[in-house]
């Protein structure tokens, strides 16, 4: 693609266009609420308890939710990207994000009773797949490819035990089906404080890694060299990005893409490939990516219905994969 922007440029319009979507958002949601009723009910003055409720205890948290799950994800899938050289990295596309919905389905079909750990066991399945990627490409001796097949077959393992598990309990599938769709209907307060933490970190603590990262891009032995203890340093990346995968799964869902897209469109547009540049600005398209795809599902759908965001993000996906293969040069993916 030849569109670029300079850093300062690119980095003032994504947060424009952030607080753009976050007011457009707040405003109109799933219904219409005036902005004067929004800052009524934050400086204490609205005296209307249903317009409270819209705002307090679904619209506020859902787009919390929306700007965490996809700022994890922008951040995961850079992450994956550096780590593994290869600009079409991603949690879903590596089997991470299939290892956490295994381990979620898992919890929600057989384990209701669990159900407040989903996060928790989301996030195990998430590190099982990392751990068994590595383990699987014998990470002391790094091979991008291996890691890349490695969790390919393993996400098309994780995600035949999952058919497998509703095929075997057809009664739960309507309980798991915006789980499946990937979404954030129903989100609640309690849920958000259960997810947020861990998406925090997933997104804050990758941030410090940006210069470690980019020495690592250089190669293993020049890595070393520098001072860098590379399987220490390939590891904890990893487990942070498979944390970032992990807690979008367990509040949200499966959310296909946005891992993907997110760090791809940062590079083709930010003129740099530095983490340090990368990394916060993945978090903020991915951040406005979700939300946006979350918005345009509940206004587009019928009256009293909505499109989860995880069919939006499906299809800008597909039309992503399109645009790069049409735009982009032989050598240039």
């Amino acid at each position: 693609m030849k569109i670029s922007l300079s850093r300062p440029i690119a980095v003032i319009c994504a947060l424009i266009l952030l607080l753009i979507i976050i007011a457009i958002a707040a405003l109109y949601g799933n219904g219409s609420v005036p902005w004067r009723e929004i800052i009524a009910v934050f400086d204490g003055s609205s005296q209307d308890e249903t317009i409270k409720t819209i705002i307090r205890e679904l619209r506020i948290p859902r787009m919390i939710a929306a700007l965490l799950c996809g700022a994890a994800l922008g951040v995961s899938g850079a992450i994956l990207q550096s780590v593994l050289r290869n600009s079409l990295a991603a949690p879903d596309l590596l089997g991470i994000s299939a290892g956490g919905s295994c381990a979620g389905l898992l919890v929600m079909i057989w384990f209701p009773a669990l159900i407040p750990y989903l996060g928790i066991a989301a996030f195990a399945g998430a590190l099982i797949v990392v751990m068994l990627i590595l383990a699987a490409a014998r990470s002391w001796c790094f091979s991008p490819l291996r890691l890349i097949l490695a969790g390919v077959a393993l996400g098309a393992l994780f995600s035949t035990i999952s058919t497998a598990m509703l095929v075997m309990a057809p009664e739960r599938y309507s309980s798991v089906f915006n789980f499946l769709l990937g979404g954030f209907s129903g989100i609640s307060v309690t849920e958000l404080k259960l997810f947020a933490p861990g998406l925090l970190l997933a997104v804050i603590l990758p941030l410090f890694m940006g210069k470690k990262l980019d020495i690592l891009a250089l190669g293993d032995d020049c890595a070393a060299t520098l001072g860098i203890r590379v399987p220490l340093t390939r590891l904890t990346a990893l487990t942070l990005a498979a944390l970032g995968a992990a807690g979008s799964a367990g509040c949200a869902g499966m959310l296909s893409f946005a891992g993907l897209i997110a760090p791809h469109t940062v590079r083709l547009l930010g003129r740099c490939g530095t983490n340090r540049f990368v990394l916060p600005a993945s978090a903020a398209a991915g951040a406005i990516l979700v939300l946006t795809g979350d918005f345009l599902g509940q206004i587009m759908a019928p009256e009293s219905m909505e499109i989860p965001a995880g069919v939006f993000l499906s299809g800008c996906g597909a039309l992503f994969f399109i645009l790069l293969l049409t735009t982009s040069g032989r050598d240039e993916l």
